[in-house]
């Protein structure tokens, strides 16, 4: 699917993953579950394509800080060694975590 059938804040997110890969999504599928979460591909510089997974707060009117606090545990596994899902950033608006 299109990115750009996706609503507002959903766009901003789009952005975000754009910007922090450095590419252009070329695929979007929403997946299905209580928490708004996303399978997307990112053409990269190169001609190479970039999947990553977009996982949005449980709730977006806690204002993210669940999601916040999971990206920090994700963040310290990693760096003690621990393997995670790679960890691309952080996004505030809307609260989610690109891996």
């Amino acid at each position: 699917m299109d990115k750009s059938a996706f609503e507002l804040p959903w766009q901003q997110a789009f952005e975000f993953v754009e910007a922090t890969l450095g590419g252009r999504i070329i695929s979007v599928e929403r997946q299905e579950r209580w928490r708004t979460a996303f399978y997307i591909n990112v053409e990269v510089p190169g001609g190479g394509v970039t999947p990553v997974y977009y996982r949005g707060a449980r709730d977006q009117d806690t204002g993210g800080l669940n999601i916040r606090h999971e990206y920090n545990i994700l963040c310290a596994l990693e760096k003690n060694g621990i393997e995670v899902p790679k960890l691309y950033g952080f996004c505030e608006e809307p609260a989610g975590i690109v891996m």
